[in-house]
């Protein structure tokens, strides 16, 4: 059994504890069962996951991994429709990425500012390159789907069997 205090209590004149919230997180997928292409062709230049938000968003976490080594940026945004207007965004060029897909490396894709959502709405993590190459592309690794509030999309085609590595806070 946890009680926990959320706030500052005072113990005596010396010492104050302090217990902050832990923070939310929603793991929509971490349990391999395939991956997707990013960059390594137009065709492969944007990949999505559309999910319902547990609360306000920090950072996206996604689990990626490399074919050769690519050094061109991921840029992550977060949008409200599909094809709709970005809300806020992110960019990164993941360094030290693991050449397993099925062991990849979590990188965490931080926003300037919280982004207030509504909850019970769906909202798209996008996930695109401006570059593509053939020998040094990006790989999202996918997770059976038992996340039952959303589907990964390569380009616009849902893809109803798989999740993305997705951690979202």
């Amino acid at each position: 059994r946890l009680n926990a205090y959320i706030g500052t209590s005072k113990v005596n004149d010396d010492i104050a504890i302090t217990v902050n919230q832990p923070e939310k997180e929603l793991v929509i997928a971490e349990t391999y069962g395939n991956y997707y292409q990013l960059g390594s062709s137009s065709k492969n230049s944007q990949l999505a996951q559309s999910f319902v938000p547990i609360d306000n968003i920090k950072s996206i976490s996604l689990g990626l991994s490399r074919k050769g080594n690519p050094q061109y940026p991921i840029k992550v945004s977060i949008k409200s429709e599909f094809n709709g207007q970005e809300l806020a965004s992110t960019e990164l060029i993941p360094l030290s990425l693991s050449i397993n897909h099925k062991l990849p490396t979590w990188i965490r894709f931080a926003f300037r500012d919280t982004l207030p959502v509504e909850l019970n709405k769906t909202y798209f993590i996008v996930l695109s390159t401006s570059t593509t190459n053939a020998n040094n592309y990006y790989k999202w690794s996918a997770g059976l789907n038992t996340y039952k509030s959303g589907n990964l999309f390569v380009g616009s085609k849902s893809i109803q069997a798989y999740d993305g590595f997705v951690k979202i806070t």
